[in-house]
């Protein structure tokens, strides 16, 4: 046995057991209070119970996968992007328990809170959503998913359509509050959205280009509902 083979199951045991420490000892408090707040019906108290509940999910099956890897690297030598091409059930439920964790993040800071506790204001929120929409539909079409192990080929897209939904619906629920300026950063990255799913129709896959297309609708209609509305 290698020295690095070795090393990269000590890492892998190493993260897998200080991940899910860490989290259960941060959420552990969480999903109890949460689950008081439920039993004696305090509002908001579900979504407090899930926000709590999925990063331990995630950290659980994060563990799992991380010790699977330690395993297979000790029994044959295998490094992580091998392991990772493998894929695998456990793999792709791990991979949407944290986008589901994204989502419940999201939702929660976005629409229980309100986007101004984001970055201090409304409109400072919108602008940096947009640009963070940017960056993962730039990652998003540099990334070969259809290399990806079965049941993570979607996962890219998932990701950028569950930002870009928030944020459309941040631009169309505050377009008449925020200075027209703050709306420029939506309208561009939904201008390319639409150029992204224009060139998805001689690239393919045709869902994609559906998906895109019906994206940059959805972030384009808050500024023009701005103008015209």
């Amino acid at each position: 046995m290698s020295r690095a083979t070795l090393l990269r199951a000590l890492v892998a045991f190493g993260v897998a057991l200080g991940g899910a420490a860490l989290v259960v000892s941060q959420a552990g408090s969480a999903v109890m209070g949460g689950a008081v707040g439920v039993r004696v019906g305090s509002p908001g108290a579900g979504m407090e119970l899930t926000r709590a509940f999925v990063p331990i999910v995630f950290a659980l099956l994060f563990a799992i996968v991380a010790i699977r890897f330690g395993i297979r690297a000790l029994r044959k030598n295998i490094t992580l992007r091998e392991d990772i091409a493998v894929g695998g059930t456990l793999l792709n439920l791990t991979a949407w328990t944290a986008f589901a964790w994204l989502v419940v993040e999201l939702v929660y800071r976005q629409l229980f809170l309100g986007w101004a506790t984001l970055f201090g204001n409304v409109g400072r929120s919108l602008v940096c959503s947009a640009v963070a929409l940017a960056l993962l539909l730039a990652g998003e079409r540099l990334i070969p998913w259809s290399q990806a192990p079965r049941g993570l080929q979607h996962f890219g897209l998932a990701v950028v359509a569950g930002v870009a939904l928030l944020t459309a619906l941040s631009g169309w629920s505050h377009r008449d509050l925020v200075p027209v300026a703050t709306l420029i950063p939506v309208v561009l990255v939904g201008l390319g959205f639409l150029a992204s799913g224009v060139s998805r129709a001689e690239s393919g896959p045709q869902s994609r280009m559906l998906v895109e297309l019906g994206l940059a609708s959805s972030l384009l209609a808050g500024p023009l509902g701005r103008l015209f509305l």
